[in-house]
């Protein structure tokens, strides 16, 4: 289904609220990973356009590196979570509530909303989609039968996991748009560190599928034990 929507019409429509969720992921990536690192988390910010800035406070050096990657994985570590505790009616709740609150958080506390922009549309459009999310979030929580919960939390780690594969041009890309001036996450991580940007991109792709492996592990683990022989001992126990 996730990819079949860039074949139907009006597929990029309907497709892109997920895109935008993936946005978000990468964002809140970047945010929480300055967060953990001692930094100051200022704002967050989704544009129309599916990009999105990030912006933080934090010591220069090796660790603008690790917040630039933490934005790269961001989406396999929300999926990986996804599938984690979707496993369970309990689990998925649990796992829709907790990103329904960091969401609440960001718009509330943190600030989402673009002072840049030059219509009033742009300016709220990142705190809107947000909210709505949460809402939608929380609706599962507390309207969603556990069956439907369980789906739709699976639905989205889908979205997120497919969305690394779909966006992985972004992990090869020296910088924004084809601004020289507007390093991209990898052409960051380098320049703080080693190596040129397009070997950070193999890292954190290979980091990515990595985490997404580690998220479905118990699903294939599943199937495995399902679609096994069973073998029935005969007279002699044989």
């Amino acid at each position: 289904m996730s990819l079949g929507l860039s074949l139907i019409p009006f597929g990029d429509t309907i497709g892109y609220p997920l895109v935008l969720i993936s946005t978000v992921a990468h964002e809140l990536g970047h945010g929480i990973t300055a967060l953990f690192l001692g930094g100051t988390l200022e704002q967050i910010v989704v544009y129309r356009t599916a990009g999105g800035v990030t912006n933080y406070s934090i010591v220069p050096g090796w660790r603008v590196a690790i917040v630039a990657a933490g934005g790269l994985i961001g989406p396999s570590v929300t999926a990986a979570l996804c599938f984690r505790f979707a496993r369970t009616p309990f689990g998925a709740k649990a796992i829709a509530c907790f990103f329904a609150l960091v969401l609440v958080w960001v718009v509330l506390f943190v600030g989402a909303s673009n002072p840049h922009a030059v219509s009033t549309i742009d300016r709220w459009f990142a705190p809107a989609f947000m909210s709505l999310l949460a809402v939608f979030l929380v609706g599962l929580v507390l309207r969603g039968n556990e069956t439907f919960c369980q789906f739709a939390v699976i639905f989205l780690a889908i979205q997120l996991a497919v969305s690394v594969f779909t966006r992985a041009d972004y992990l090869f890309t020296r910088s924004v748009n084809g601004r020289p001036n507007s390093a991209s996450d990898v052409e960051q991580i380098a320049q703080q560190l080693f190596l040129p940007y397009w070997f950070w991109g193999i890292v954190c792709g290979g980091l990515s599928i990595a985490i997404l492996a580690y998220g479905l592990s118990p699903y294939w683990g599943r199937t495995a034990r399902t679609s096994s022989p069973q073998k029935s001992a005969g007279p002699n126990g044989s």
